[in-house]
């Protein structure tokens, strides 16, 4: 779902292979009520948004992707180019879960298994492949929870472990147990404990023996954690956010700076917050009242106000509302709605948008299925 920071080679992944079998059908990820814009037909259940594509999790089971198909992230191979609107991605069913990262996709299927597709290392081999179709995740099972972000992914299982992979620095970081949430983004990871804490570990700064780590935070009493780049974000159960590591484009919610702060800064104009989602170089909350608010990064107008000014104030995201769950990619980003809408916004060049359109979207437009 972001850039990798600090990483200047391009990950490759292998992807292709028989779904696992039929299972028991769990339910889908806890983030509002299923699409219903489609009536009888499949609806949206859950979206998740990479650098330049995005993938849906189908009331079905079945997943539908769009946007940049290079390194076939779309679950094709990359045969049949970018897609300006979502495609069924074929031969997986009984999907729970979809995570997106850079250049690739992954699913959690009903029966705790992983897939993934696209480029990278991200099989848990160790090995770069290119272009692959939907491909198991060797070593994983009993996953209740998939994430990704950048070159990496994550799983937590139901045991509280928190197993990572695509890097050689997040490989072996994962606590075995107590994690009650994992994020992923750039080159690094975060869990958080089921105390509250949270504790990171990766490249950069996020490397335990960097000088400026961000490794353990002084963080307590979290309800939810949320990592962009070089950068994550902490909600308390009071509905407070605040940030912490790099603030060079707004992404803390603070004036830009040069420094990397260690000590979480209290976002501003932040309050009642629900969720929160960060990506690249900005984040978003959803507040109580249903409404979205976003800060950082604005050079593609990802932060929904009908400009391309950085913004590190929280501002609200004009033509959207009742918003169930928001997904953020490197700068475009994409919610879904209580009457089972989704809108996407932000940088178009590769389809990811949706709207069938390579144009850039300053504020939000809905997107069919």
């Amino acid at each position: 779902m972001r850039r990798a920071w600090g990483v200047i080679a391009v990950l490759l992944v292998s992807c292709g292979g028989a779904p696992p079998p039929n299972a028991a059908s769990t339910s889908a990820p806890a983030d509002g009520a299923p699409s219903s814009a489609t009536g009888g037909a499949a609806a949206v259940t859950q979206i998740d948004c990479g650098d330049f594509h995005n993938c849906a999790r189908m009331s079905d089971g079945t997943v539908r992707c769009w946007g940049r198909n290079r390194d076939g992230e779309l679950g094709d191979g990359g045969d049949s180019g970018d897609s300006t609107k979502p495609k069924t991605v074929e031969g997986i069913r009984d999907v729970a879960q979809v995570a997106v990262g850079s250049n690739f996709s992954c699913v959690r299927f009903t029966n705790g298994l992983v897939s993934c597709w696209g480029a990278g290392k991200i099989l848990g081999d160790g090995q770069d492949v290119a272009k692959q179709k939907p491909t198991p995740v060797a070593g994983l099972k009993d996953v209740v929870d998939l994430e990704a972000g950048g070159y990496v992914a994550c799983a937590r299982t139901s045991s509280g472990g928190a197993k990572c992979w695509g890097l050689v620095a997040v490989d072996k970081g994962g606590p075995a147990s107590g994690a009650s949430q994992v994020s992923a983004a750039g080159a690094h990871a975060c869990v958080l404990t089921k105390e509250g804490a949270v504790r990171c570990w990766g490249e950069g700064a996020w490397a335990p023996s960097a000088a400026s780590s961000f490794s353990k935070p002084p963080v307590s009493a979290a309800k939810a954690i949320s990592s962009g780049d070089s950068f994550a974000c902490v909600l308390s159960s009071a509905g407070a956010v605040s940030c912490f590591g790099r603030n060079e484009q707004g992404e803390l919610g603070a004036n830009p700076d040069e420094d990397n702060h260690i000590k979480p800064i209290p976002v501003r104009a932040v309050d009642g917050a629900t969720a929160i989602e960060s990506a690249e170089s900005h984040s978003c909350a959803i507040l109580k009242s249903g409404s979205l608010t976003c800060w950082g990064s604005n050079t593609e107008g990802e932060l929904g106000r009908g400009t391309t000014t950085t913004q590190e104030l929280a501002g609200v995201v004009s033509g959207v509302s009742d918003v169930v769950a928001v997904a953020p990619g490197a700068d475009h980003v994409c919610a879904r709605t209580q009457d089972g809408s989704v809108y996407c916004w932000g940088n178009n060049k590769y389809g990811q948008i949706g709207d069938g359109t390579n144009e850039a979207r300053l504020t939000p437009v809905r997107i069919s299925f």
